[in-house]
């Protein structure tokens, strides 16, 4: 059974406070994303104009130990 949020402040709590985040909700059986968590279609990432960057990984095996 899905939990009941009776107000934003409680969801938000939830989400964002005691840190579940989105796939909190989902786990706990919520059928779709609330509003709020949706971001807006004007703002998404157009994936077919998206750059990528190939950036080589950074080697840290030295950090401790520059010589």
């Amino acid at each position: 059974m899905a939990p009941s949020f009776l107000d934003g402040n409680s969801l938000f709590n939830f989400v964002v406070r005691d840190g579940n985040g989105v796939k909190g909700l989902v786990d706990c059986g919520l059928s779709e994303v609330p509003e709020q968590y949706v971001q807006p279609p004007k703002e998404r990432i157009d994936k077919l104009n998206a750059s990528t960057h190939d950036n080589p990984p950074i080697d840290l095996s030295k950090l401790m130990d520059p010589t």
